[in-house]
């Protein structure tokens, strides 16, 4: 399934002997062959779902919002939950109860960089933030695209230790992903 950049439809190839069945299908039940492929796609989405809860359960979150909106977030764009820069994304932004629909940089609200003097400016999202919130935020950048063992460190300790087991997950959501 491809998504198009220029619009919101979605594409989908279907070879002859899966054409036949979806048509005939959707004759039986009188709905659409359209009908039929969205019903198998949300059905597909929610046994990927249905997956990823189980594999969770072992993650550690803040309380009870972080993690449903974890999950919201898994459910929401089901074929990126398998890239862990996208878990390490979904994870910080349900921590810092940031809703966002941008799939193709879910961390842009942080701020952006400046190409022309190469440094980073924050965004007023970012900095209206308590400072716990921006020091998880902070490291969760750190991890997000390319790190460098030695930044991580470095900003591993100095870390509050209220947020270790935070920091800890995040790390393991963008090493090992969904597994252990």
């Amino acid at each position: 399934m491809n998504k198009n950049k220029e619009d919101n439809y979605k594409t989908v190839r279907i070879n002859p002997k899966e054409y036949r069945f979806l048509k005939d299908w959707a004759y039986f039940s009188e709905s659409t062959i359209i009908d039929r492929i969205s019903l198998l796609i949300n059905n597909y989405k929610k046994d990927l779902l249905l997956e990823k809860e189980n594999t969770v359960k072992s993650i550690y979150f803040l309380n009870k919002e972080h993690k449903d909106k974890f999950i919201a977030y898994l459910m929401t764009f089901p074929f990126c939950s398998y890239e862990n820069n996208y878990l390490l994304a979904f994870y910080t932004n349900a921590a810092a109860n940031i809703s966002t629909k941008e799939i193709i940089e879910p961390m842009s609200w942080t701020g952006e960089w400046n190409k022309e003097k190469t440094m980073f400016t924050q965004s007023e999202k970012f900095l209206a933030m308590e400072k716990e919130e921006q020091q998880f935020v902070d490291f969760a950048m750190t991890l997000y695209d390319h790190p460098d063992p030695a930044n991580i460190i470095k900003k591993l300790a100095g870390i509050e230790p209220a947020n270790l087991p935070l920091a800890q997950a995040m790390i393991r959501l963008r090493l090992n992903g969904l597994g252990n």
